[in-house]
């Protein structure tokens, strides 16, 4: 069972102050508990949302985080060290970003999504870190959707990676992907957007081999699903340092 359904309700202030809002209620399943969770977004104001997880939630807010605390987020959601070409690719990154989401956990950054708009229509997702405590609890999504829902003029979100778990993620709230291992799902206008992104981002192509000069990641990411993970090794070599530029329509 996965699914969403929305529902007014009215809170009520300490103050006896009460508005009315619509809050999105989301049941996912877990597969590994075989169980449901109920996940509750609430948007107080534009920019802002609380996700409610079980044993706690997290805030999105629209800021740019410090240099310092975005090197430890790449180092801990990288598995990398912290030398100085860390700290510099992670500080080429945020000056390169239109905008930067942050995920506290009770005013605790424990993960940043940097935004780019690099060609109309289209939300470049430049990265996204977080914890590896945090992670696999769909927090990524959910910033994804909430940028989405508030700038109605971007169709496409897209983003470059190395890792099939991300890829399979991004299939997770896609109606429309690209990469595929059946290309012929998308549209034309989506595989056209694709290429002109890769022009845009100067790529030689939306799947460039060496692009990272090496592995991006300190261990190999492995798709659960052993066909996903033999398509994804047949387009992306991950020693090479090769990197796919996906596509993606909710």
């Amino acid at each position: 069972m996965d699914g969403f359904f929305d529902k007014q309700v009215r809170f009520l202030y300490p103050d006896h102050r009460y508005a009315d809002t619509t809050i999105t209620i989301r049941l996912v399943d877990l597969a590994p508990l075989m169980k449901p969770r109920f996940c509750v977004l609430f948007h107080p104001t534009p920019w802002t949302s609380r996700v409610f997880l079980i044993g706690g939630s997290v805030d999105f807010v629209q800021k740019k985080p410090s240099l310092d605390d975005l090197v430890i987020l790449a180092s801990e959601g990288f598995r990398q060290p912290i030398t100085p070409e860390l700290i510099g690719d992670v500080e080429r990154h945020l000056a390169d970003t239109d905008f930067c989401v942050c995920i506290f956990d009770g005013g605790t950054l424990v993960g940043c999504m940097l935004c780019k708009l690099p060609i109309p229509g289209v939300l470049y997702i430049a990265g996204t870190l977080i914890l590896p405590q945090y992670q696999g609890a769909g927090i990524k999504s959910e910033v994804t959707r909430m940028v989405m829902r508030d700038h109605p003029e971007l169709l496409w979100f897209a983003g470059r990676t190395q890792s099939p778990i991300v890829w399979s993620s991004v299939q997770g709230i896609a109606s429309e992907l690209l990469p595929h291992p059946r290309p012929h799902v998308a549209t034309d206008k989506m595989h056209e957007r694709r290429r002109e992104l890769a022009r845009a981002l100067g790529m030689t192509s939306t799947i460039q081999q060496g692009f990272y000069g090496g592995a991006l990641y300190g261990e190999k990411p492995i798709n659960r699903d052993g066909r996903v993970q033999a398509w994804w090794d047949s387009i992306c070599n991950f020693e090479r340092g090769d990197a796919v530029l996906y596509i993606a329509r909710l």
